[in-house]
């Protein structure tokens, strides 16, 4: 599962949980609230990491967000198992650890959302003309 399609999921359970549809402003409070889900998964590539990670061992320092978060779960790793150099720290951090949250910002998982619901309504008339 992509990043997008985890947030629109974290998005579709807490809606279901509040009993579904509400205000535009309530939407969009939802939204901003599944931000805040722990993600399974970073949702970087390998290869990018990899280039952050030496960035940051170079002393340029990462924008705050997924990039800082992925260069303190390494050195968190790190302390606690010196022994595995950066790239098995790096690898041990992108397949078991999750993400504090999305980074991303309201604006964007509000476009995510409201193109995941115009496809769904796509889809249902789609299907509703299909049956006739």
């Amino acid at each position: 599962m992509r990043r997008n399609e985890a947030y629109v999921e974290a998005f579709r359970r807490m809606l279901e949980a509040s009993g579904g549809a509400g205000s535009h402003e309530e939407l969009k409070a939802l939204a901003a609230r599944a931000l805040e889900q722990r993600p399974p998964h970073y949702y970087v590539t390998h290869e990018r990491a990899q280039e952050i990670l030496k960035l940051y061992r170079r002393g340029v320092a990462p924008r705050p967000g997924v990039w800082r978060e992925l260069c303190d779960d390494v050195d968190r790793e790190l302390a606690v198992r010196p022994h595995l150099g950066d790239a098995r720290a790096l690898d041990f951090v992108l397949c078991f650890k999750r993400p504090s949250r999305y980074h991303m910002s309201l604006s964007t998982a509000w476009r995510i959302i409201l193109r995941h619901m115009e496809m769904c309504v796509a889809f249902k008339s789609k299907l509703k003309k299909e049956a006739l």
